[in-house]
């Protein structure tokens, strides 16, 4: 079993500035943001939430939490253009887009938009019809055990090498994978072009530890996390070196251990030896094959 890291989130707040009258022509005061309307502030922070983890999925959750503010809601409107806005977010998660599109496809239904519905769940592509096409009982009675064309001479267990021909220099803009054209040696003459095959490779690879890229933050010109001390529940920053990294996570070559809480959200907000209250903790992660997206 691989160490652990410990990811950690910190919940922030505001003060609310009291409104402003003036003396002479007098005006209604304007109320704080979720003052009289919790389920309204509530909903804001969510967006905000979704809005900056829309690329892993932890916005399958916000998500959810958005929809469950909708007994509460006033006005749905507000709760549809965020679940619209992520649905046709082509950077987001491709299941938080496909949950956010079908969540907003039910919104829309109980709204009284029908059509409006029945044309978001048809973007999902869920399959409703579809054919069967193999071996049946037949007047022979052998059952499925009896196999045709063009099933008979295909070993659907065999294994073959490969060689990377090809590799694709961008990523997919929606997937973030990079697309792999491989050349099979000798495969058999059964196997015909268009046939499904799993791919799996090998590669080399030191231990490493991946942490979100939210979690980094400048200091004296290095890279550096905050890292919180449980006991204290102060927050220090630590130098961290830093080795791969895509847009959502980077790879720690140096700086970290085993059990460090790290800050992964509301980096931009905090000082050295601050009090902090830990929101959430991810425990036992295995720092070989933990990623954080």
């Amino acid at each position: 079993m691989a160490p652990a890291l410990t990811l950690a989130v910190l919940l922030s707040s505001a003060a609310l500035a009291a409104p402003h009258t003036h003396p002479r022509s007098w005006k209604a005061p304007r109320t704080a943001p979720g003052a009289s309307d919790p389920s309204g502030a509530r909903l804001e922070a969510l967006a905000a939430e979704l809005s900056r983890d829309r690329r892993s999925p932890r916005g399958i959750g916000l998500v959810a939490e958005i929809v469950a503010l909708a007994d509460e809601a006033p006005d749905l409107s507000r709760i549809a253009a965020i679940l619209a806005r992520t649905a046709d977010d082509r950077a987001a998660h491709p299941e938080v887009r496909a949950l956010a599109r079908l969540r907003l496809a039910e919104l829309e239904k109980s709204r009284g938009n029908p059509q409006r519905s029945a044309a978001l769940v048809r973007r999902l592509g869920f399959v409703e019809a579809w054919r069967i096409a193999g071996p049946f009982d037949d007047e022979g009675k052998r059952g499925y055990e009896a196999v045709y064309p063009p099933e008979r001479g295909i070993d659907l267990a065999a294994a073959m090498p490969g060689k990377v021909r090809e590799v694709s220099p961008r990523a997919d803009p929606v997937t973030g994978t990079f697309a792999v054209r491989v050349r099979l040696v000798d495969p058999p003459p059964a196997m015909r072009l268009g046939s499904t095959v799993t791919g799996r490779m090998t590669l080399d690879a030191a231990p490493a530890i991946e942490i979100p890229a939210a979690a980094l933050v400048r200091s004296n010109g290095k890279t550096a996390v905050w890292i919180v001390d449980p006991a204290a529940k102060t927050v220090s920053l630590r130098e961290i070196g830093v080795g791969a990294s895509d847009a959502s996570a980077v790879q720690v070559a140096s700086g970290l251990a085993a059990g460090d809480i790290v800050v992964t959200a509301g980096v931009q907000a905090l000082r050295p030896g601050q009090k902090v209250r830990l929101r959430y903790v991810m425990k036992d992660a295995d720092l070989y094959s933990f990623k954080f997206n």
